[in-house]
C-alpha cells in the first residue's frame, strides 16, 4: 500500500492520455495497476470454461468485461444442489457479493471503456483476494464465482466446505480493505463495496432451521432453493446499502451543494429549458430537482431522499432562489413545456 502511495505522489499527472486513442489509455491503466501491485486477471479457476467444468455445468458464458461466468439457470441448479448436500451435512455455505462504485460516473464522464475497466479490476481484485487466502491459509474450498444474470458490474460468489474454513476465509477476507484508488491522469476514484453472509447467520436462522427440518422428512429441495435466494439476496441489499451509505457520507447538503456550484447549476438548468420559462413554479422546481439528481448522481436513489427531506427542511428557499436567477421573469418568456 505505501509504494502505491508513492507512486501516486511522486509521479507528475498524465493528463496527456486523455488524448490518446482509447486503446492507448486502456493498455496504460491497466499497466499502471500492474505496476501498483493489482491483479488485472482473474484466477484460471474462475473463469467461466473452467467454472463450468467444476460445477458440471455444460457450458458457461464469460462476462465480456471480467472473464467470469455469467449466472444461468444451470448454474443456479447446480448450486442448490450444493446447498442441499451441505444442509443435508450440517454444513455451512457463504455468499460474498462486490458491487463497483460510481459505475455510471465513470460512463458517462470518461467513457464506457473506462466503466469496463472499473468492472474488470473489481472482479479480479476479488478473485485474487479469495485464491491467496485459500493457498496461503492452505484451506480447501468449493467456490463458484459468477456475474448475476442481470448485472454487469457486480460479482458474486458462493463458498461451500468445512466451517472452519469457511470461518478462515471469512475472517481473512474482513482484513482486506478496500480503499478508493485513483490513476494518475483521471479524476475518478476506482473502488467496490462488498457483502458477505453465512448461512449459520441469525438473520437466515429460521430459514436454515425449516429446510433441515424438511429435507430430513421429506427430501423437499425446494426449501434449499428458498434458502439460497434468500442468503444471495440479503448478501446484495447489504452490498447495496452500505454503497449508499458511502455516497451519502461524501454528499455535501443540497444547499451547500447548489451555493459552491453556483454558475454550473444556471448552466445546465438553463440549457434543459431552452431558454423558456416553466409555466408553474412547483413544476419548474421539480423539473430542476430531477435534472441535478440525474445529472450529478445517476440513480443513487438514497441522495434523492436525503435531498428531498434537506427541501422540505428549508432548502426550498434556495431551490427558489436559483429558480428565480435562472428563469428572471423580465427575460424569459412564459410556457406550457413542463
Amino acid at each position: 500500500m505505501e509504494s502505491r502511495r508513492l507512486f501516486m505522489l511522486t509521479e507528475p499527472p498524465q493528463l496527456e492520455i486523455r488524448h490518446q486513442p482509447i486503446e492507448v489509455q486502456a493498455a496504460r491503466i491497466k499497466d499502471w495497476f500492474i505496476r501498483n501491485g493489482h491483479d488485472m486477471v482473474v484466477p484460471p479457476r474462475y473463469k467461466a470454461k473452467e467454472m463450468a467444468k467444476a460445477w458440471n455445468v455444460e457450458k458457461l458464458e464469460p462476462n465480456e468485461h471480467s472473464d467470469l461466468a455469467v449466472e444461468t439457470s444451470a448454474l443456479r441448479n447446480s448450486l442448490i444442489n450444493e446447498v442441499t448436500k451441505s444442509v443435508r451435512e450440517n454444513k455451512p455455505f457463504a455468499v460474498i457479493h462486490r458491487d463497483s462504485d460510481r459505475l455510471k460516473q465513470a460512463n458517462d464522464d470518461i467513457g464506457h471503456w473506462f466503466g469496463n475497466i472499473s468492472i474488470r479490476r473489481s472482479a479480479c481484485e476479488l478473485t485474487n483476494i479469495l485464491e491467496k487466502i485459500m493457498i496461503e491459509k492452505e484451506i480447501q474450498l468449493k467456490a463458484a464465482v459468477f456475474v448475476p444474470s442481470k448485472s454487469t458490474d457486480e460479482v458474486t460468489a458462493a463458498i461451500f466446505g468445512d466451517e472452519k474454513d469457511i470461518n478462515i476465509l471469512l475472517s481473512e477476507f474482513a482484513k482486506y480493505e478496500e480503499k478508493p484508488i485513483r490513476v494518475p491522469g483521471y479524476d475518478y476514484d476506482f473502488s467496490s463495496t462488498t457483502s458477505y453472509i453465512k448461512s449459520t447467520d441469525e438473520k437466515l436462522s429460521d430459514l436454515l432451521k425449516d429446510t433441515q427440518e424438511r429435507l430430513a422428512k421429506e427430501g423437499d429441495i425446494d426449501q434449499a432453493k428458498s434458502l439460497w435466494y434468500e442468503a444471495v439476496d440479503i448478501a446484495q441489499r447489504n452490498a447495496h446499502e452500505a454503497k449508499d451509505q458511502k455516497i451519502l457520507k461524501n454528499i455535501p447538503p443540497l444547499v451547500d451543494l447548489m451555493r459552491m456550484e453556483r454558475g454550473q447549476f444556471d448552466n445546465i438548468i438553463g440549457k434543459v429549458f431552452n431558454g423558456t420559462r416553466p409555466d408553474t413554479k412547483v413544476g419548474g422546481m421539480k423539473k430542476m430537482l430531477d435534472v441535478l439528481h440525474s445529472k450529478f448522481f445517476g440513480s443513487d436513489s438514497p441522495i434523492y431522499r436525503k435531498w428531498n427531506v434537506e427541501l422540505i427542511n428549508g432548502g426550498l428557499e434556495k431551490l427558489e432562489e436559483i429558480y428565480e436567477r435562472v428563469f428572471p421573469k423580465e427575460n424569459i418568456p412564459v410556457t406550457n413545456n413542463v
